[in-house]
């Protein structure tokens, strides 16, 4: 595993540790989030088996692109925080969301290594214009 593989490890650790204080301690502030980005009213029965169909996709991903460690390292922020997401849902039955952003949105951290994830990806995996 390289730095950024340690690092999305230690963001996913913390990310469950912060979303466990909130709905247990009342740590940080608590949205429950029951459907996808923006509170989007999905059902869990569409949102479960396409987080496991995301995960698996980008798992295939980072195994043929294992060599590409920035793109390996992006896949890896990605599938981890779809995997905390998905232990919330399977958990709790909704999403925690414990930062809120101008008393209007709600995120987590697996959220926004999720975003990361997905800007890197296509960041290193553009080809240069010939």
């Amino acid at each position: 595993m390289n730095r950024w593989g340690f690092v999305a490890l230690v963001l996913f650790l913390v990310d469950q540790v912060s979303k466990f204080l909130a709905v247990h301690n009342g740590f940080f502030s608590l949205h429950k989030n029951y459907g996808i980005a923006f509170d989007l009213p999905v059902p869990s029965w569409i949102v479960i088996p396409l987080t496991l169909g995301i995960i698996i996709a980008a798992t295939f991903a980072l195994w043929h692109h294992r060599l590409n460690l920035k793109l390996s390292a992006a896949l890896i922020f990605i599938i981890l925080g779809g995997l905390s997401n998905l232990i919330d849902r399977l958990v709790y039955g909704f999403t925690v969301d414990y930062i809120i952003l101008f008393g209007r949105s709600a995120i987590n951290l697996s959220d926004l290594m999720i975003v990361g994830g997905v800007l890197l990806v296509i960041y290193h995996s553009r080809r240069p214009v010939v």
